[in-house]
């Protein structure tokens, strides 16, 4: 190659480059990239006319062809790109096949690396046209040639480029591997979203189980994230689920887990909790993590997050209270639970909140529940009155939350309705969501079997209770009748709930006549009834 056309070339390659780099004035965003275009096709038409030797004119003017389908890509001109690329695709990387293509490109090795470059924009080309699959292809194939010699920044655009496409494709491994391989090449001059990134692998890896590798991951985004930085607190926010992970899952383990993306200098590695002291120390290390993302996350401004937050906060009081047997310590755990999501139920604005007040709703309903069996299953006998005064409460707050639920849920219906008249007889229910549903109907007859439970109630009183019981009960089962009738359900949708329903019609008219005709003491309450009936 003529000493002259190396020059002229790399002139040109350099001018077009640092033009496309500039700012562009905000009225006219890519006048900076016509500018490299106009630069790159007076090449072009310089090369139409050199006296090269031509299989090494053909793959200059490929060079430059590349370059040009960069710039139409940018300057939204794909059916420009999509010409200018196959044509430098058929000089720098022809083939069929990945290997193929990687093959006929590092047979020159001068203009293998302007083959793996062709190949990827090609590549987000066809990603853009929802042909990932085709996308992939073309990057395996540059992969490969990145494999072979050296392309610097073009190998980890490449890698990036390949774990976006595992992952629309829905392969999560071979997404999540390539990621870390991009990470590794990054870590020398970081780009800003590196954190962010190290964070997202972190969650992959405790959705496969392999907590030691996501608190390496989530570990060095600690290490980099700038402070006082959103990135910050949600490296904060994944260490603390990683050992909230490790504590729901004791038994869980891993083998051969994967280095720390960096060196670790803050977070130490995690290992499975296998004393009740190991589990407090993970618990205490959380709380620290989860308490700094919330200086962050604060209610006013950041109510998502700092929900989230504190429900995260709220499993892990559960994951602890579930390795002690003292059911005044569980019952302490109850409390420190919902003293921590009841002022943001309260807080939330149902007309602006209403899917987050629905979440809450219904976890306070279980955390309630779960704290009146313990409590009713005390040491404590079944007739003393602070027992019954203190069951009778949690039962009460029990089911107004999970009333509070079945409002939000009603309610963030309405924008719907409004727009579109109700098919008559429907409704609303009907109209939830199909993983709404369950919830819902699961919810109505939880609040139904709290409500006939008896705590000291006798006479009129345990009466109304139980008439209030049944009310809800035979509501419940309407509500899934209609249902079954207007939704595609399966056969076994709520099975067990709605057979204690039926059972509880068929019972709860019987109590409510003897209790009429011969004004029977019903402290016994349904309470036993409904256990045999679940057992």
């Amino acid at each position: 190659m003529a000493v002259e056309e190396v020059s002229a070339q790399s002139e040109a390659l350099e001018e077009a480059s640092r033009l496309a780099k500039s700012p562009a004035p905000e009225a006219e965003p890519y006048k900076h990239l016509y500018a490299a275009r106009e630069v790159l096709e007076k090449r072009r038409e310089g090369l139409l006319g050199s006296t090269s030797e031509e299989g090494v004119r053909r793959k200059l003017v490929a060079q430059i062809e590349t370059r040009l389908g960069e710039i139409a890509l940018d300057v939204e001109e794909p059916h420009v790109a999509e010409g200018l690329l196959e044509r430098a695709l058929g000089v720098l990387a022809p083939g069929e096949s990945a290997d193929e293509r990687a093959r006929n490109a590092l047979s020159d090795e001068q203009f293998a690396a302007e083959g793996a470059r062709a190949l990827a924009r090609a590549a987000l080309l066809w990603d853009g046209r929802d042909q990932t699959q085709r996308a992939l292809e073309l990057l395996l194939a540059a992969e490969r040639i990145c494999d072979e010699i050296a392309t610097g920044e073009l190998e980890t655009s490449v890698l990036f480029y390949v774990a976006q496409a595992y992952g629309k494709l829905g392969d999560r491994a071979l997404s999540a591997e390539y990621c870390r391989r991009t990470l590794l090449r990054q870590t020398s001059a970081m780009p800003e979203d590196w954190p962010r990134n190290a964070i997202g692998l972190a969650a992959y890896y405790v959705d496969a189980g392999r907590l030691a590798s996501a608190s390496g991951c989530a570990a060095s985004a600690l290490e980099v994230a700038p402070e006082d930085s959103d990135a910050r607190a949600d490296a904060h926010i994944m260490l603390g689920r990683v050992l909230l992970a490790a504590l729901e899952t004791p038994d869980w383990a891993e083998d051969n887990p994967l280095e720390p993306l960096l060196p670790r200098r803050q977070e130490p590695p995690l290992s499975p909790a296998r004393t009740y002291e190991e589990a407090r120390a993970l618990f205490l290390r959380a709380r620290r993590h989860f308490g700094s993302a919330r200086e962050r996350y604060v209610l006013d401004g950041c109510v998502t997050e700092h929900v989230g937050i504190c429900r995260d906060e709220s499993r892990l009081w559960a994951a602890m209270a579930k390795r002690d047997d003292d059911s005044r310590r569980v019952l302490a755990v109850c409390r420190r639970r919902a003293a921590i999501l009841e002022p943001l139920r309260a807080a939330l604005n149902p007309n602006v909140y209403c899917d987050l007040r629905s979440v809450l709703a219904y976890e306070l309903g279980d955390i309630y529940a779960f704290a009146l069996d313990v409590k009713d299953a005390g040491t404590q006998p079944s007739t003393s009155r602070a027992k019954l005064v203190g069951c009778g409460k949690l039962r009460d707050l029990a089911v107004a939350a999970y009333d509070d639920f079945l409002k939000c849920c009603v309610r963030d219906l309405e924008p719907l309705a409004s727009k579109a008249p109700r098919k008559r007889g429907a409704i609303p229910v009907a109209e939830l969501d199909a993983d709404d549903l369950g919830p819902y109907l699961r919810a109505s007859i939880y609040a139904a079997r709290l409500t006939g439970q008896l705590f000291g109630e006798a006479g009129e009183d345990a009466l109304e209770r139980i008439k209030a019981s049944l009310e809800r009960y035979v509501k419940c089962r309407q509500m899934a009748d209609d249902l079954f009738a207007r939704r595609d359900l399966p056969p076994d949708f709520l099975k067990d709930e709605l057979h204690l329903c039926d059972e509880m019609i068929a019972l709860l008219p019987h109590k409510i006549n003897q209790a009429s005709h011969h004004h029977r003491d019903l402290s016994s309450s349904s309470t036993a009834d409904e256990t045999r009936l679940l057992s």
